[in-house]
């Protein structure tokens, strides 16, 4: 498998730009806490189905930023541990070789450092919104 996580990594994300423009590269996600995780079944207007959402929660220049990936045509999804904190040490994105007349396709693995892990397969990746993250002192 060639690793993606480098530059040309950039050239398979669709709406990059808000990342770059925000944080000026795309981040490592060392450290970085996944927020929540939404799953859908079935194709929108908007997104090619099954589809995987991530909100995830990194550091730039000691400040939090919120940032939501978007996953299309979702498989071979394994997930594990989710819980209270969900900090991860790297998402890395690398290429899977496509049988001859079929469309490329990508590995996402979350590594885990406390909580959630895990690894799926998709065509395609999307930024969608990207913000400031006030973290929560406390949930209660």
């Amino acid at each position: 498998m060639e690793d993606l996580t480098s530059s040309n990594i950039l050239d398979y994300i669709v709406d990059v730009h808000k990342v770059l423009d925000y944080v000026d590269h795309w981040p490592d996600f060392h450290d970085a806490e996944i927020i929540s995780i939404k799953l859908n079944r079935q194709q929108t207007i908007t997104e090619i189905g099954p589809t995987l959402i991530l909100d995830i929660a990194t550091m730039h220049k000691s400040t939090w930023v919120r940032i939501e990936l978007h996953f299309g045509r979702v498989e071979r999804l394994v997930l594990a541990e989710f819980n209270y904190q969900n900090a991860i040490n790297g998402l890395f994105i690398s290429f899977v070789s496509a049988a001859k007349h079929s469309k490329s396709r990508l590995k996402v693995e979350l590594i885990e450092a406390f909580g959630v892990s895990g690894s799926f397969q998709c065509e395609k990746i999307k930024v969608g919104c990207i913000s400031p993250y006030d973290y929560p002192k406390s949930f209660w």
